[in-house]
C-alpha cells in the first residue's frame, strides 16, 4: 500500500496553496462546463445541485481533479428500471448507492466505462469525486482532529479502513458494521479516501446524542375519558377498570418497545414484570442517573403504579401501552456502539418499535446515520435471513418556532418524526403546536414532523438513581415516583407507545 504520509502531506498542500491541478483528471468527466444542452434531469448532492452533463459540478477543484476509478456516477434519464439495472449490472457496473435523480455511485471496471456508457437510458457516467462524498463542512483546513464518521462500502472495507486508521497512529473509537467512527484530521480522512481499496463511500462529521428537554394519555386520546369498563364503541384504544385492577382494551400486550435512552430506573414499580432486556452499553450498571430514559419509558408503557413510601390512585399516570414489553438501552455512550447494533439487539430481542427522544447535528440535514435507519425500518437485522421491521420514533428537536429547525436523525425518511403539542391543564391547547417543538422543512424540502403528540408538561415516571431529575418540577401527588418534563422528548414515546 502506498505511503499515507505522502498522500496525507499533497492534500494539505491543496488545503492551504492554489495547486489544484496537481492530479490528472482521466475519468472521463468534464473538466470545465460543457457546450451540450442538458434535458433538465439534476443530481441533488450535500455538495450542490447541478447537471452533470453540462455543468462542471461542485466542490473545490482539489477534491476533484484527481482519479476515483473504479468509482463512478452513473445516472440514468429517468425514474429507473429493473430492466436497466440489469443491463448495468450485465455491462460489469455494480450499482452501489442511490442518488437523486435517477443515478447511482457505481463501481466499473476500466474496460467496461465503454459498455456502459453506451446503454441505452444512461445518460452520464463520470468520476465519484471526492468533493461528492466528503461533506462540505470538512473541506475547510481544521488545527485540531475532530470526531468523524466514516463509511465504506462493504464491512470489510470498513475493517481495513479502521486498521489503516491505527497503522497510521489514529484513533478509532469504534467500528459498527459498514461505518467506522474515528477521531482524525479531515485531512487524513480525506487522504483515505483517495485510496480505492478501502472503497469509502461517505465521511461526514460525527456528532453525538444529546436529550431534547426544553401528558399524558388522555391528552391524546388513548386512554379512555373515564376509568372503568373498556367502551369498544369509544375512540380511545384502553381504560383502567379500578374495580378489577386491570387495564382493559389495545393495551400494547404482546408487543415489546424499546427505549433507546439514557437507561431506566429498573426499581420504580410501573415497569415491573415488563423488562425484557436492559442493554447497558455504558457498562455502569442499570442505571439512570439522568431521569430522561426512565421518564420516556414511563410515557410509553408505564402503568402508573407508586413506589412502595407513596401512595396515590394506580394508574393515574399511566403511558400509552400499558401492559406493552419494554427493552432499554443506554445510548447515551461516548464511544463504543452505534446505531446497527443498536437496532439489531433491539429486534433481537423482540421489540417491533424503537421510542428515540434525542438528536445532533445541522438543522434539516440528512447524513449516514439517518440512511442507517431508513434501511433499518424494513430490516434490522441484515444478518438474519428474511426480513425484521422496526419502526422508529424520534423527537423533531426543540428549536422551534423556526422553520428549518429539526436535527438528525429525525431527518430521516422512513422513520416516523414527532413534534410536539400543547397541554390543556396549562393553558396551552392540545391543537396548537408548542412554541419549542422544531419545524420542516428540511434541506431537501420535505415535510417534518410526520405527526404531532402532546409534549408539554408530561407527568411520568421519575427516576431516584443518583442525580438524576434533578430540579424538575412534580405535580402535588407525584412524591417520589412522578415528575413533570417538556419538551419532544416527551412526544415521541408517546407516539411509539400509541404504536404498540
Amino acid at each position: 500500500m502506498r505511503s499515507r504520509s505522502l498522500v496525507l502531506f499533497i492534500f494539505l498542500i491543496l488545503l492551504f496553496s492554489p495547486l489544484a491541478t496537481a492530479f490528472p483528471a482521466g475519468d472521463g468527466a468534464p473538466s470545465t462546463p460543457t457546450t451540450e444542452e442538458g434535458d433538465g434531469i439534476m443530481l441533488y448532492l450535500k455538495a450542490g445541485t447541478f447537471d452533470p452533463v453540462v455543468d462542471r459540478g461542485p466542490g473545490p477543484s482539489w477534491l476533484r481533479d484527481m482519479s476515483t476509478h473504479p468509482y463512478y456516477v452513473v445516472q440514468f434519464d429517468g425514474p429507473i428500471q429493473k430492466a436497466w439495472r440489469e443491463a448495468a449490472a450485465e455491462a460489469g457496473a455494480d450499482l452501489l448507492d442511490y442518488l437523486p435523480d435517477h443515478g447511482y455511485f457505481a463501481r466499473i471496471g476500466m474496460g467496461d466505462l465503454d459498455d456502459v456508457r453506451d446503454l441505452d437510458h444512461v445518460r452520464y457516467v463520470g468520476p465519484a469525486h471526492l468533493a461528492y462524498r466528503i461533506d462540505p463542512a470538512l473541506w475547510g483546513p481544521f488545527s485540531e482532529p475532530i470526531d468523524l464518521e466514516i463509511v465504506t462500502w462493504g464491512y470489510d472495507a470498513a475493517s481495513w479502513t479502521a486498521w489503516e486508521i491505527l497503522r497510521e497512529g489514529g484513533q478509532v473509537l469504534f467500528q459498527d458494521d459498514d461505518h467506522v467512527t474515528a477521531r482524525l484530521y479531515p485531512a487524513f480522512a480525506m487522504s483515505l479516501a483517495t485510496d480505492p481499496s478501502l472503497a469509502i463511500s461517505w465521511i461526514e462529521p460525527r456528532y453525538w446524542p444529546e436529550p431534547l428537554l426544553d401528558n399524558d394519555a388522555r391528552s391524546s386520546n388513548a386512554r379512555q375519558a373515564s376509568d372503568g369498563v373498556y367502551q369498544m364503541n369509544d375512540q380511545s384504544a384502553w381504560s383502567y377498570n379500578s374495580a378489577t385492577d386491570a387495564f382493559e382494551g389495545w393495551t400494547g400486550k404482546n408487543v415489546t418497545v424499546t427505549v433507546a435512552d439514557s437507561g431506566l430506573d429498573d426499581t420504580h414499580p410501573s415497569f415491573t414484570g415488563r423488562i425484557v432486556q436492559y442493554y447497558d452499553y455504558n457498562n455502569n450498571g442499570q442505571l439512570d442517573t439522568h431521569g430522561h430514559g426512565t421518564h420516556c419509558s414511563g410515557i410509553a408503557l408505564g402503568d402508573g403504579s407508586w413506589r412502595a413510601s407513596d401512595t396515590g390512585r394506580d394508574g393515574k399516570y399511566a403511558g400509552l401501552a400499558p401492559e406493552a414489553g419494554l427493552v432499554i438501552q443506554e445510548v447515551w455512550n461516548p464511544y463504543g456502539i452505534g446505531p446497527s447494533r443498536f437496532n439489531r439487539d433491539a429486534t433481537r430481542s423482540g421489540s417491533t418499535i424503537s421510542s428515540n427522544s434525542w438528536g445532533y447535528g445541522e438543522y434539516g440535514s440528512y447524513d449516514s446515520l439517518c440512511a442507517i435507519y431508513d434501511a433499518d425500518t424494513r430490516d434490522a437485522d441484515s444478518r438474519t435471513d428474511g426480513d425484521q421491521p422496526l419502526l422508529f420514533t424520534f423527537s423533531a428537536g426543540n428549536d422551534g418556532s423556526g422553520a428549518n429547525t429539526v436535527t438528525p436523525p429525525a431527518t430521516a425518511k422512513n422513520i416516523i418524526t414527532v413534534g410536539a403539542t400543547g397541554n390543556d391543564k396549562w393553558g396551552l391547547s392540545h391543537n396548537n403546536v408548542a412554541a419549542f417543538s422544531s419545524r420542516g422543512p428540511l434541506d431537501d424540502g420535505r415535510l417534518k414532523p410526520d405527526v404531532v403528540m402532546p409534549g408539554h408538561q408530561v407527568v411520568s415516571a421519575r427516576s431516584m438513581d443518583s442525580g438524576a431529575a434533578s430540579g424538575w418540577p412534580r405535580p402535588g401527588d407525584g412524591q417520589t415516583s412522578y415528575v413533570y418534563a417538556s419538551g419532544t422528548s416527551m412526544a415521541a414515546p408517546g407516539v411509539a407507545g400509541a404504536a404498540a
